[in-house]
C-alpha cells in the first residue's frame, strides 16, 4: 500500500494458529481516487495537480497537499463503510479512520499497517518519547544506537513537518497508532520480534508481522538491450546503481556519486562502453541475477548495507566521491581475490 490507502473488505478475515491464515473470497476492492473532480466529486486540494494519486507522482515538498486532498475524504469513505459494513479495515495515514468504524453498528476492526519497519517506527516512538521524559518501556538495544547530529536534524525536521492541513507527521502516527485496534508491518519476529514487542508494549495493542514478503519467481526474460550490454562483461566485474522510483537526489550528491563512479557528464567519452545511466524502470530482480552484476548500489530502506562500507559526513551524511570510489573498489578487488 501506497501512504495514502485504504483497503476495505467487506468479507471476513480468520486467522488461526500463527502459521496458517485463511480468507473468504473477497467480493469488493474499493479504491478511493484523490483529487478527482470527475463523477464522483471528491474534493480536492488547492496546489496539488489534477489526477495525482500517490506520493509518486509528486515531490516530497508537497506530500502535505496529498494528505490534505485525502483527509477531504471522509465523508465519502464513512458512506462506504456504513454501505459494505467490513469486518476488518487496513489503513496507514488516515488517523481519522477507526473513528468512523465505531459509528457503524457492527464490529469491524481497524489494522495499522505501516509502510515502514517495526524497527524504524519503534526507534521514532522510543526518541520522541524520551526527549517528553517518558521511557517508562525499555527501548532494545538502547544504549548501543546513537544518531549523528545531521539524523537527528533530519528527523526532527520530518516529524514535525506539517502532514496534512494543521497536523504534523509524528502527530498523525501518534493518533492512528492510539486508535487502531492492531497494527501490522512487513517484517518476521525472528528480526525484529523486540521492537515489534517494544510497540505493543507502548501502545497496549497487537502487533502483526506478515513476514518477509519476497518478490515472485520471475518467468520472464531480462529485456534484450540489458542482456547483451551485460553479456559484454566478465562475472561480477559490474556495479549496478538503483535509487529507487521517489527518491531523487539533490544536485550536489548525484554529483558526488557519480564522480565516484566516473560517470560524469561526459561519461560517454570517458567510460565509452563501460558505463550507461538509465532514467527509467528496468527488471531489477532480473538484473541483480545477472552473472556479471559483482556490486550493488541502492538508497536501501535500511542503509546500514551501504553506511557499513562509505564513510559519511559527520554533519551533514553526505557520501563524498572518494567515499564512494574507495567502496566500491573494497567490493570489486574482494570479488577478484575470490
Amino acid at each position: 500500500m501506497a501512504p495514502q490507502d485504504l483497503c476495505l473488505y467487506p468479507d471476513e478475515v480468520i486467522v488461526t494458529d500463527g502459521s496458517h491464515v485463511s480468507t473468504t473470497p473477497l467480493q469488493t476492492l474499493v479504491v478511493i481516487r484523490l483529487n478527482d473532480q470527475s463523477e464522483k466529486g471528491f474534493a480536492g486540494c488547492d496546489g496539488l495537480p489534477h489526477g495525482v494519486e500517490t506520493t509518486l507522482d509528486i515531490p516530497f515538498s508537497s506530500n502535505s497537499l496529498l494528505m490534505t486532498a485525502f483527509d477531504h475524504t471522509q465523508k465519502e469513505i464513512e458512506l462506504l463503510l456504513v454501505d459494505l459494513k467490513p469486518s476488518i479495515v487496513f489503513f496507514d495515514t488516515a488517523f481519522w479512520l477507526p473513528y468512523l468504524t465505531r459509528n457503524l453498528g457492527t464490529k469491524c476492526v481497524t489494522v495499522l499497517y505501516w509502510v515502514i519497519t517495526s524497527p524504524s517506527a519503534s526507534f521514532v516512538e522510543y526518541t520522541v518519547r524520551k526527549s517528553e521524559g517518558n521511557d517508562e518501556v525499555e527501548f532494545p538495544g538502547s544504549s548501543s544506537i546513537k544518531l549523528h547530529a545531521h539524523e537527528a536534524r533530519a528527523m526532527d525536521a520530518i516529524l514535525k513537518k506539517e502532514f496534512g492541513s494543521g497536523i504534523s507527521l509524528y502527530e498523525r502516527i501518534r493518533r492512528a497508532s492510539t486508535m487502531a485496534d492492531a497494527m501490522g508491518f512487513k517484517g518476521c519476529r525472528e528480526i525484529e520480534g523486540p521492537n515489534a514487542d517494544y510497540i505493543a508494549n507502548v501502545y497496549k495493542k497487537p502487533v502483526l508481522l506478515s513476514g518477509p514478503i519476497l518478490p515472485e519467481q520471475q518467468t520472464s526474460a531480462l529485456e534484450e538491450k540489458w542482456a547483451l550490454w551485460l553479456g559484454k562483461f566478465k562475472t561480477g566485474s559490474v556495479i549496478f546503481v538503483a535509487l529507487g522510483s521517489e527518491w531523487e537526489l539533490p544536485q550536489n550528491q548525484f554529483q558526488e556519486l557519480v564522480l565516484g563512479l566516473e560517470l560524469t557528464d561526459e561519461f560517454k567519452e570517458r567510460v565509452q562502453g563501460r558505463g550507461v545511466v538509465h532514467g527509467g524502470w528496468v527488471q531489477q530482480t532480473l538484473n541483480l541475477k545477472h552473472p556479471s552484476i559483482g556490486c550493488f548500489i541502492t538508497h536501501c530502506g535500511s542503509g546500514s548495507m551501504i553506511e557499513a562500507l562509505v564513510r559519511k559526513g559527520e554533519e551533514d551524511g553526505l557520501f563524498p566521491k572518494e567515499s564512494v570510489f574507495e567502496a566500491v573498489m573494497t567490493v570489486m578487488n574482494e570479488l577478484v581475490r575470490k
